[in-house]
């Protein structure tokens, strides 16, 4: 049940024909200091419930950027994206390469993938992805140009960063026969495993970390060779 009265008044009738040794009214002073430090504390814990359903409610409201799902290694390819993947990785008028070239490969991964496109003269690699009804090529997100001469047992041909909604970065570049497997190392530690096939490989990343050096290995894990940017290939 509520008491009535003020706080105030509750003290001085408690009080009243006691001998203390606190003058009334330094009592009555001091009760009102803890009231608004109370009124205080519970203030600031109303704000941060606030504070935290504002977070929440906005966390979960539609962003202007995709999330897209994104995976170390990548899955294999969903039949409809090697399918379609051509068609929607539309070529710029600048591209300064002639016709897209075929598929070699599509790195997958998640909801998003990147196709690599070579004719062993020229490469083009594209990025996608599935924006919750339809794959789209996002603004037509390249890049690619002539290959240079392969230095075997691994190259890097490009290294290439996408800004846009989410940044992406992709590196692509050739390997020899022996080679089954190419491990990407960031320059934040991070390790990617890429996707090999046709003596090509291709990775990527939902962001804007860069490549350190790549690994290739033999069947058995051995390492073979391993080349950084601007250094082969």
């Amino acid at each position: 049940m509520r008491q009535q009265g003020s706080v105030e008044d509750r003290i001085r009738h408690a009080f009243e024909g006691v001998d203390h040794p606190i003058p009334l009214e330094d009592v009555i002073a001091s009760a009102e200091v803890q009231r608004r430090r109370r009124r205080g504390v519970v203030g600031l814990a109303a704000a941060g419930v606030l504070v935290t359903i504002f977070l929440v409610v906005v966390a979960f409201l539609p962003g202007s950027a995709p999330a897209y799902e994104w995976t170390r290694e990548a899955s294999s390819p969903d039949p409809e994206v090697v399918a379609g993947i051509p068609e929607w990785c539309t070529l710029p008028t600048d591209a300064g390469i002639g016709p897209l070239p075929p598929t070699v490969l599509v790195d997958q991964r998640g909801s998003a993938a990147a196709g690599l496109f070579t004719d062993e003269a020229q490469a083009w690699v594209c990025f996608v992805h599935f924006d919750g009804t339809n794959w789209t090529n996002d603004g037509n997100a390249g890049s690619g140009g002539p290959l240079d001469p392969f230095l075997p047992p691994v190259s890097i041909d490009s290294v290439t960063e996408w800004s846009g909604a989410v940044d992406i970065t992709g590196v692509r570049g050739r390997v020899s026969e022996d080679v089954a497997s190419v491990r990407v190392i960031r320059d934040d530690g991070q390790e990617i495993d890429a996707s090999v096939r046709d003596g090509f490989y291709l990775a990527w990343w939902p962001t804007g970390d860069t490549v350190q050096f790549v690994v290739a290995l033999d069947s058995r894990g051995n390492v073979l060779g391993q080349c950084a940017p601007n250094t082969c290939g």
